[in-house]
């Protein structure tokens, strides 16, 4: 039956005598796919027959069964291009790895749910850049970094329609230690304030990234400096009042504990995020609304 849409419906129901859950699938054949939603109080994921069934993004799903094998795919020659992509996808997750390491301290309540395929993209863009051949090319942030500009850790969120005052990152020789100078600014006529706030923090985050080139050995890619990779540092600023008064400039500097130099293969990845809260009756309550973050830049 070419050319059908398979729409699939799932009784689920327990037997008492046997105690064990029985599943009937019941396929209808409609149009042109062959995938079909999940529906029901039980979702699961895997195979059974010629279906698979499998979670995407929020949904479940199921599709029929099919594709080359891995066996063919990892030694086959006409899949010679997957398997150079595969190695690639593979290094540029692992350097995405790293940097959530070094943001671990801050990420949470800061990042959506993409964030990790979003940073995977975006080493990949990094990997097509470097030096070598198709599936072992070089992931260098140490010379590519300011492709990582202005990633926003929350899409839906972006940290410039929140807080509009130019930010520039510097930072000491070794790059151990990293800051931000913030004029002077009113926040009403700058800031986007979330109902009820009244004050805010900047939270400055700093994370350290490797280089990684492919290791024929491993095999596989690995960071040229995995002392340094995934270190992490941030720092939070006083909590400033929402009152209605213009905000005197500040420095707001982190620093990596115990780190006097970073190698030039290793990449300082800054960010960028803002909190705030509501007093009520003398405690400093954290709102979920508002809070965001973005990269400023690597150095």
């Amino acid at each position: 039956m070419a050319d059908t849409l398979m729409a699939i419906r799932i009784w689920y129901f327990f037997d008492s005598r046997d105690n064990f859950l029985v599943l009937v699938v019941v396929i209808m054949y409609l149009n042109q796919s062959f995938m079909a939603r999940q529906h029901g109080l039980v979702m699961f994921t895997g195979r059974i027959g010629g279906l698979s069934f499998y979670k995407m993004g929020s949904g479940y799903f199921v599709k029929m069964a099919g594709g080359p094998s891995r066996e063919r795919i990892m030694h086959d020659a006409s899949f010679e291009r997957t398997r150079e992509g595969n190695r690639e996808f593979a290094g540029a997750a692992k350097a995405g790895k790293a940097l959530r390491m070094g943001f671990a301290g801050v990420l949470k309540g800061m990042r959506d749910r993409y964030l990790t395929p979003r940073l995977t993209q975006a080493f990949l863009r990094l990997c097509a850049l470097g030096d070598g051949v198709r599936g072992a090319r070089e992931i260098s942030i140490s010379r590519f970094g300011a492709l990582l500009d202005d990633l926003a850790f929350d899409t839906e969120k972006p940290f410039d329609a929140v807080f509009r005052v130019p930010l520039k990152v510097k930072h000491d020789m070794g790059r151990s230690k990293v800051w931000i100078d913030v004029t002077a600014f009113s926040p009403k006529r700058v800031m986007r304030l979330p109902k009820g706030a009244s004050h805010f923090r900047l939270v400055l985050a700093a994370a350290a990234v490797s280089d990684y080139v492919y290791d024929v050995d491993a095999p596989g890619y690995v960071p040229l400096s995995p002392n340094f990779n995934g270190l992490g540092a941030h720092a939070c600023s006083d909590l400033l009042a929402l009152d209605g008064t213009s905000l005197s400039g500040f420095l707001l500097e982190t620093v990596f504990s115990g780190v006097p130099d970073f190698p030039s293969e290793v990449g300082v990845v800054v960010a960028v995020g803002i909190e705030f809260f509501q007093r009520v009756d003398g405690v400093d309550c954290l709102l979920e609304e508002g809070r965001c973050m973005k990269v400023l830049g690597v150095v």
